[in-house]
């Protein structure tokens, strides 16, 4: 069977497109980090960590996703600047934490301690009704800047 100029051209462009579209989905695949609490310390620019800091979700209730690195509680503020958010009395804030390098824990004086370990995202929840400043520590040695890793939360009184 021959085929004509036409048909061999055709061929070929299909053959080129179904590369392409085979090309994408499988780049695609291995950018888009998996759906469940786990992410590639390595990747955290192509996960919900590409946007650290603090989000109103509601009326009350806040969002703040921080990257624990040595030795810092990253929340997008500049390098040297301590972790700082306020918040007025009676909101939640769910933390949304994960570690760049070495397990680290967020530790706020009257709460269960939250872990970030690399690769795996936590979810914790707290409530502030009191006003007042929070600080949580990094209560995992992670070396020997271990006591500069603060946030510090300021809880104002209700509006």
């Amino acid at each position: 069977m021959k085929l004509s100029p036409r048909q061999i051209v055709f061929s070929l462009l299909l053959g080129f497109v179904l590369t392409l579209l085979g090309a994408f989905w499988a780049v695609q695949l291995v950018r888009t980090p998996p759906t469940n609490d786990v992410v590639d310390p390595m990747r955290l620019n192509l996960s919900e960590f590409r946007n650290l800091g603090l989000y109103n979700v509601d009326d009350s209730s806040y969002l703040l996703r921080v990257v624990a690195k040595q030795w810092v509680f990253d929340i997008g503020q500049h390098r040297d600047t301590p972790a700082f958010i306020q918040l007025p009395a009676g909101s939640t804030l769910q933390i949304v934490a994960t570690s760049m390098d070495v397990m680290h824990t967020i530790q706020i004086s009257g709460f269960d301690p939250q872990y970030a370990s690399p690769g795996t995202i936590s979810r914790v929840t707290y409530s502030f009704d009191q006003p007042g400043i929070y600080v949580a520590l990094c209560s995992e040695y992670c070396g020997p800047k271990h006591h500069e890793m603060t946030l510090t939360i300021e809880i104002l009184p209700a509006p």
